[in-house]
């Protein structure tokens, strides 16, 4: 076993103790959306917004497969070390990881596959506008504090 170890398994607990209700956040919002988009709360498509505690058992059934794949392609990648590799990882990754919170979406919320998959693009969509509103305000005071 290497030193590291130990602070790795830490890592990997606090990051899971982490992502769970931030995804749990991410997953009301994402429902909300999609049902906003489908038609609203009368909407025959709608999907039920799930409770924030089952939303965060629906988070942690859906991180622990994710974290596992998105480990196996890291480690993939850092073995080739090819950035080829990376460019195509990148995207199965995505892919996979998209089509498991769906079917996990759809096996817990009574959704269809689809309409899973449309919540999951809609969580996709806030997390990518979360990550970028934190770059943005990060490089804003960044430049604020350098000058």
């Amino acid at each position: 076993m290497r030193d590291g170890a130990p602070i790795d398994l830490i890592a990997f607990v606090l990051g899971l103790a982490a992502a769970v209700p931030i995804g749990a956040v991410f997953l009301r919002a994402a429902v909300a959306l999609y049902n906003n988009i489908a038609g609203g709360a009368t909407s025959s498509s709608m999907v039920p917004e799930p409770a924030f505690g089952k939303a965060m058992v629906i988070s942690f059934v859906w991180h622990l497969p994710g974290l596992v794949i998105s480990f196996v392609v890291s480690l993939v990648v850092s073995l080739v070390s090819a950035p080829a590799m990376l460019m195509i990882l990148f995207p199965v990754n995505l892919l996979v990881n998209l089509l498991i919170m769906a079917a996990i979406l759809s096996a817990m919320l009574p959704t269809t596959f689809g309409r899973a998959i449309l919540v999951t693009l809609c969580y996709i969509v806030i997390g990518v506008l979360f990550v970028g509103g934190l770059l943005l305000i990060g490089g804003v005071l960044i430049t604020v504090a350098l000058r």
